[in-house]
């Protein structure tokens, strides 16, 4: 990392994420690193800045670590690719406004090498959860606080996520899926995709804790809400931070890890598990209403009077 914008070999550490303004404390927020044995390469996802970067692996010495470091901080270990925001180095127009330039990933997650003998082998699968991909956030502070709570709390906005498929060589966009109806996949954080042994695609929308399986040609043909949450097993689930997984993997039933095991149907979760206490129960109710429809939408906007009118009280005192 340094100073230098225009540099692809490395990070600038001044970089800002355009529609993230509230968490730039946290430039990169890596999430997956993935490593590619056939390559020898690793890659590392940066959520903040909206890119993924891999690196070459033969840096290492683990006789001398410290000679491995040495290496890594010299043109070795300088980023032997990147993809999805080539604006943040000058090698492409920067997302400004509702115009996204030339930036293709907007706070993805997951992103993963197709494994060998898999239809896409070699190319990266990454949950394109698309935060901001509807426009920057707003400058008023009034607008942006209220853009930022309908973004976690809402979770009803514009953006909308996809699932790429990259190829590892151009950095275009091979595959795409996109929900018919934009908020059915929707994620402010968190997300996986990952290629399964049929040609279909294994996705975890985190946000929900939404499990599908998609086919090339963009069909659902399975799909289960995991109803686990922080109050519990519940019916019915709740946004993030209440119902968060960043990812699930699905195996078949001749996987060497099940060998042995009873794969009888046991029951579901909500009937195996206890059901959540009064106190839950009241939580999940009120939180549902806040997070849905008219309701919440008053909610938040009286919390965000609230709150400005604090602020302008501790500005002016």
């Amino acid at each position: 990392m340094h100073g230098n914008q225009n540099d692809p070999g490395r990070v600038d550490i001044n970089i800002t994420e355009l529609n993230l303004t509230e968490v730039n404390r946290d430039m990169a927020h890596s999430g997956v690193i993935d490593y590619h044995a056939g390559n020898d390469q690793i890659m590392v996802t940066a959520r903040i800045a909206s890119e993924v970067y891999v690196i070459d692996h033969s840096t290492a010495n683990y006789d001398n670590p410290q000679a491995g470091i040495e290496a890594a901080r010299g043109p070795a270990g300088a980023i032997a690719r990147r993809y999805g925001n080539p604006g943040n180095y000058g090698a492409g127009q920067s997302h400004v406004g509702k115009d996204p330039g030339d930036r293709l990933f907007f706070a993805a997650h997951g992103p993963n090498w197709i494994a060998p003998g898999l239809p896409g082998a070699g190319n990266l699968l990454i949950h394109n959860n698309g935060v901001g991909r509807s426009g920057a956030k707003p400058e008023n502070p009034f607008e942006s606080l209220l853009w930022s709570l309908r973004r976690l709390v809402l979770g009803n906005t514009d953006d909308f996520t996809t699932i790429d498929e990259i190829d590892a060589d151009t950095g275009r966009v091979v595959w795409r899926f996109r929900a018919a109806d934009p908020q059915a996949v929707s994620s402010f954080k968190m997300g996986s995709a990952y290629r399964l042994p049929n040609g279909n695609t294994h996705v975890t929308s985190g946000q929900y804790g939404h499990l599908f399986e998609v086919t090339p040609q963009g069909e659902v043909v399975w799909e289960y809400v995991s109803p686990v949450s922080v109050l519990g097993a519940l019916k019915r689930p709740l946004a993030y931070p209440f119902h968060p997984m960043q990812t699930s993997y699905r195996f078949s039933g001749d996987h060497p890890g099940l060998r042995g095991r009873e794969l009888a149907p046991q029951g579901t979760i909500l009937e195996l598990e206890p059901a959540a206490a009064v106190g839950a129960r009241m939580a999940s109710f009120i939180l549902r209403y806040v997070q849905n429809g008219m309701i919440g939408t008053v909610l938040v906007a009286l919390l965000v009077i609230w709150v400005w009118r604090r602020w302008r009280r501790y500005r002016a005192a």
